[in-house]
């Protein structure tokens, strides 16, 4: 549909007098770019076509499931995996999964906000700090909206190249699922989601990721220290 959508605007032929003379919007006021240091980026920018920019939002997405889906990787490569990856971090005295999980579940009011903003928070706000970029500040939309994007493109590689099974679902860790509970890793269940997405290619997490990217990006383009 959003295909349809975007092919249904019209564009101007290669012979219009427009074509290589452009009207600039008026809707969208020229912006200074952030990175005045670097060449690439000293142009200035207006805003993005809205609906070529829905349009890349919605082919990353589908991406996404997609890859998530068709990772081959097995239970036991996962496992065999994540355990490297510990043995990596215990080398680094980095191994704090654990420690930090089980204080987060003696405190009620901090392990709620968690599982909130895990099942909720999720897509809405970095698509709300896409969204204000998008309206406020066109030409920090175009970096910001370029590193999520990559980052993105990187946990799909690591998905379908190395399949890495969550602190969750490791046995022996002892880590508490505090949105699902204790499941049999054989068969885990995660209600709708379980048929939706493969859980053992799940890390790189990108709740992580998008949640890193969201703060990273408000400290650099809040006008004020209170706001970063």
């Amino acid at each position: 549909a959003a295909l349809t959508a975007a092919l249904v605007v019209p564009f101007l032929s290669r012979t219009s007098e427009y074509y290589r003379a452009p009207i600039p919007t008026e809707y969208a006021p020229k912006a200074e770019t952030r990175f005045a240091w670097a060449p690439l980026l000293r142009r200035v920018a207006t805003r993005p076509n809205l609906l070529l920019e829905l349009l890349l939002i919605r082919a990353t997405y589908a991406a996404y499931q997609r890859t998530r889906l068709e990772a081959t990787g097995s239970r036991a490569a996962a496992e065999e995996h994540a355990g490297q990856v510990m043995a990596v971090e215990k080398a680094l005295f980095m191994d704090i999964e654990h420690w930090v999980n089980h204080t987060v579940v003696g405190i009620g009011w901090l392990r709620g906000f968690f599982d909130f903003y895990y099942t909720s928070f999720h897509f809405v706000v970095p698509l709300t700090v896409l969204g204000v970029l998008y309206w406020r500040r066109p030409a920090d939309y175009r970096w910001a909206r370029t590193a999520i994007g990559f980052t993105t493109v990187l946990a799909l590689v690591g998905f379908f190249f190395y399949p890495l099974a969550p602190p969750r679902l490791m046995p022996g860790l002892g880590i508490i699922d505090t949105i699902y509970g204790v499941q049999d890793f054989s068969r885990p269940d995660y209600g709708k989601l379980t048929e939706l997405t493969n859980q053992y290619a799940a890390m790189p997490s990108l709740h992580f990721g998008w949640s890193l990217w969201c703060g990273l990006t408000i400290a650099l383009v809040a006008p004020r220290v209170w706001m970063k």
